[in-house]
């Protein structure tokens, strides 16, 4: 009990000093017996648990690695591509940069103009030719080279004109040809 409060019971006779004295001896013996809480001791994480920790890291760092190397080869492979269309290209183009005649053709939603000799336009209006663009420079290439390229990157042929030599026997305009000038 309280100092002060077991004055006050005193004087007011409510209790004895045997009574406080048992209450005292009561409350020391109460506190004597109920056990202090122990400490519990962190348990180290058994043995299972850290292996399985450490193959899960192996495993993570394993698939990090695949898809690190998986990248590198697919930038190798694009590399050793614009290699092989390159050369190509740069050993079969025709076009030096000394054409004097323009030949326009449209590449994407732009019209587009190249310069070509005569004889280069002809065969261009024919289909025997075709336009490719490779990192921004349109290369003049045979159409066979130019099938090669499609085999390769599809994206690299721009421009090729179909090969019309079929003349319909039903067409009344058939003996007027188009003038050369006329051709944009």
């Amino acid at each position: 009990m309280n100092n002060a409060l077991r004055e006050q019971l005193l004087k007011a006779g409510l209790v004895s000093s045997e009574q406080v004295k048992k209450a005292e001896h009561q409350s020391r013996k109460k506190a004597r017996q109920t056990p202090k809480p122990k400490k519990v001791a962190r348990a180290a994480p058994p043995l299972d648990s850290a292996a399985s920790q450490a193959a899960k890291t192996r495993q993570a760092q394993a698939e990090r690695d695949r898809e690190l190397n998986r990248q590198r080869d697919e930038e190798r492979r694009r590399r050793e591509l614009n290699v092989q269309i390159r050369e190509l290209l740069t050993r079969h183009q025709l076009n030096d940069g000394n054409g004097e005649v323009p030949y326009n053709f449209v590449e994407g939603s732009r019209v587009r103009r190249l310069y070509v000799t005569a004889e280069q336009h002809k065969r261009l209006t024919e289909g025997m030719l075709s336009v490719a663009l490779f990192k921004t420079r349109h290369y003049l290439i045979e159409n066979e080279v130019g099938e090669r390229l499609l085999a390769l990157a599809p994206h690299l042929v721009v421009h090729r004109n179909q090969a019309t030599d079929a003349v319909d026997p039903d067409d009344p305009y058939a003996r007027y040809t188009v003038p050369d000038d006329l051709i944009w």
